[in-house]
């Protein structure tokens, strides 16, 4: 090899290494040991990662994100039809903010969630638009037999069909709880809701919305655009501001059921919802502002100011607000950089590494490549073995960055290069 070409490949394979560094996340994905979404490369790399949310796979986020430089063309929302966002994503209280998306049919931080559960997160100042005949989500586009809780959005969003500040759809028994919405929210054609565009077989409760509505042409409303049979709007409550155009308070089209909910009146011109809808309406109460920053007037809905809602006069424009959030973890050191007991020498390395780990319990190692696909496993006997570069069918794996991680303990993790 030419002496003058190896320092020029040790520099690529740190600035390789240094790149992985910013990529891919510590943990593993099990619920032990969740991947720790710590900044946007992170996020980028679960939404280019189909094998990973498509896996059942747990995240908890351990960091506020600006996604401010994200690009605002060529996301790909995390889920789609073909392969939706089955995991579980725990915000742990943290916000995504600044993020921009400008393109696509189905637009959100999620595209298609099925079977799934986001908690815990916050999605600030975003600003998302679809193509013609689109859909936007402030946090998902599509949810279906899936879970949100605690989890709040701010900004402005658009779109041609289903839109909503959180939720442009869901359905198939999915749940949304301890929610908000401050997004101004622009449909174009068809369902525009401040917090849920469309809503179907599913709950809504404990959520509330204050923001701008406008849709020119379709159906308008603060909480649910479309409420379609067995769908459920519960101790909920919508402020739409006087900037609203065409807009009711809760729902345009009630197929459903509505019970202990509250509304503004002074702006709402439209309403609650439509006189003629089929849906069922319980104790729903309209208010002026004045009335809707008084305790009272939820509690003789029996809404729960104790585990769920505060209300003051000073936040929130003096309107109920949800508790906020107290991370509380099972595990301590869950977001504890890893400790480092695994070795490997010579790294990088051409041929073969010896890789050595500390430790004394019953281990399986695992070698993973830079997209996150099982190498190589081997059952610990020795506390030293070496790896010859093959994959567990035999073949010759690539240069490149690789992943060794530990079973025991607290699922140690080194990285390795391979130059061939």
């Amino acid at each position: 090899m030419n002496k003058r070409l190896v320092p020029l490949m040790v520099l690529l394979a740190v600035m390789v290494q240094l790149i992985a560094d910013r990529t891919i996340p510590l943990g593993d994905g099990t619920e032990d040991n969740p991947y720790r979404i710590e900044n946007w490369d992170n996020i980028d790399w679960l939404s280019s990662n189909i094998n990973i949310w498509s896996n059942e796979s747990h995240f908890i986020q351990t960091s506020d994100i600006d996604a401010s430089e994200a690009p605002t063309i060529g996301f790909v929302p995390i889920g789609s039809w073909a392969a939706p966002f089955n995991g579980i994503y725990d915000g742990n209280g943290y916000c995504i903010s600044n993020l921009t998306i400008q393109y696509g049919n189905v637009v959100g931080l999620f595209g298609v969630v099925n079977e799934g559960s986001i908690k815990n997160l916050t999605m600030d100042n975003i600003d998302f638009s679809s193509d013609a005949s689109g859909n936007s989500g402030g946090l998902v586009a599509f949810l279906q037999n899936s879970q949100i809780e605690k989890c709040h959005v701010t900004g402005q969003i658009t779109a041609d069909y289903y839109c909503g500040g959180l939720v442009a759809s869901a359905s198939m028994n999915s749940t949304i709880s301890r929610c908000s919405s401050k997004v101004s929210v622009a449909g174009n054609f068809y369902a525009c809701g401040g917090l849920i565009g469309h809503c179907a077989d599913s709950i809504v409760s404990d959520c509330y919305y204050n923001g701008d509505l406008n849709n020119s042409t379709g159906l308008c409303a603060g909480i649910v655009g479309i409420c379609n049979p067995q769908a459920t709007i519960i101790n909920s409550y919508a402020f739409i501001t006087d900037n609203s155009i065409d807009a009711y308070a809760l729902t345009a089209l009630n197929e459903g059921s509505i019970t202990n909910c509250v509304w503004c009146i002074e702006n709402a011109i439209e309403g609650a919802f439509p006189a003629t809808s089929i849906g069922t309406a319980t104790n729903v109460i309209s208010c002026s502002v004045s009335e809707m920053q008084i305790e009272d007037t939820y509690l003789t809905l029996t809404w729960d100011f104790v585990d769920v809602w505060e209300i003051d006069m000073i936040d929130n424009n003096g309107f109920p607000y949800h508790i906020p959030y107290v991370p509380v973890l099972d595990n301590e050191d869950l977001l504890q950089p890893l400790a480092d007991t695994i070795s490997s020498y010579p790294n990088p390395f051409n041929s073969c590494s010896t890789i050595s780990i500390k430790t004394n319990k019953p281990s399986t190692i695992s070698i993973y490549n830079i997209k996150g696909q099982l190498v190589k496993t081997f059952q610990i006997k020795t506390k030293s073995f070496e790896w010859d570069g093959t994959s567990d069918a035999g073949n010759t794996c690539g240069a490149g960055i690789y992943f060794i991680k530990s079973s025991s303990g607290t699922h140690q993790i080194k990285k390795v290069v391979m130059l061939r």
